[in-house]
């Protein structure tokens, strides 16, 4: 049995993808062909970013948002059509706002900090074939490994100190498009609204999945870097009871994002803001940077891991 602290905080940050979540898009549907595109593009287009920093934010219902930790993502291709998704991410007990640091000492003691990692194996073609992870909280540490299964499935392992519960077995289809990252939400372009498509998400702190409507809603204003940006707001709409794609009717979104709409300049597509209410809570994530590859070295030397270079305008809010 995993620990419960870890259990906890886990699923309090499952919308983050804590570690990172699957996402196996279904795109059974002409509909959905922009979607699935987009999260192709993401990783394999020409225009993917190899390094994006993104701040995480917290709000409680007493306070301001509060920047409580990072997460990094970085995309290392080999070859043409195989890549090596990391994800890294970092919260710091001493920056969570005072109401969150007393709730989390009800349920599992003194706040301690979070770190993750995450490392996936994934083919344009072929999907995941292999992915590694681990985290601590505190003293504590999980450690995570998934792989492929014979041709239909993932087998999911799991270890915490001495104790490894059994393996657990979850369908996969080799021949559906894979997209990976810390959220549901992937930049892409090309997006009109009323375009859909639906998600797969694997968590693999409970080992279960959950299918999720992505939809392109509206369009909107946010602030970012100091001008007034028109973006796209993406919403995910997880299924009302979790199943396979098709289930009959989604719920009311989970989470919110904002896709710049900026053509002719570097941050057309991307992600700028994504945001959600967890209880009493709002997490948000705020893009830092986008890197390309041609960029990546230059700017490794400048700023080391977890040390994000210029920042936006911290608002980062929508009007």
């Amino acid at each position: 049995m995993i620990v419960r602290r870890i259990l906890l905080v886990g699923s309090a940050l499952v919308w983050l993808g804590l570690l990172g979540i699957l996402g196996v898009i279904e795109h059974r549907k002409r509909v959905q062909a922009a979607g699935a595109a987009g999260y192709l593009d993401s990783i394999f287009g020409p225009e993917a970013p190899a390094l994006v920093r993104k701040s995480l934010w917290l709000q409680d219902p007493f306070g301001a948002e509060r920047e409580v930790g990072f997460v990094e993502t970085e995309t290392q291709r080999m070859g043409a059509n195989d890549a090596k998704v990391t994800t890294t991410m970092e919260i710091r007990a001493e920056k969570v706002p005072p109401f969150a640091a007393a709730m989390l000492a009800e349920l599992v003691g003194p706040p301690a900090d979070f770190s993750g990692e995450m490392h996936v194996y994934l083919g344009r073609y072929k999907g995941v074939s292999r992915i590694d992870a681990k985290a601590n909280y505190g003293e504590e540490r999980l450690d995570f490994q998934a792989q492929r299964f014979r041709e239909d499935s993932l087998k999911i392992f799991f270890r915490h100190g001495t104790e490894r519960p059994s393996p657990t077995k979850i369908p996969y289809d080799p021949n559906l498009p894979f997209g990976g990252g810390v959220s549901p939400f992937l930049g892409a372009k090309n997006l009109q609204v009323g375009n859909s498509w639906t998600v797969t998400h694997f968590n693999p702190f409970t080992r279960s999945s959950m299918v999720t409507l992505i939809k392109v809603e509206e369009e909107a204003t946010i602030r970012y870097q100091r001008e007034e940006v028109r973006c796209l707001v993406l919403r995910a709409h997880p299924t009302a009871a979790g199943g396979a794609a098709g289930a009959s009717g989604f719920g009311p979104p989970s989470s919110s994002a904002w896709i710049a709409q900026k053509p002719g300049d570097k941050i057309d597509g991307l992600v700028l803001r994504e945001e959600a209410q967890l209880f009493l809570f709002k997490l948000a994530l705020v893009l830092e940077e986008s890197v390309s590859a041609e960029e990546l070295d230059y700017h490794k030397t400048l700023y080391p891991r977890g040390k994000p270079g210029a920042k936006p305008e911290k608002a980062g809010k929508p009007k």
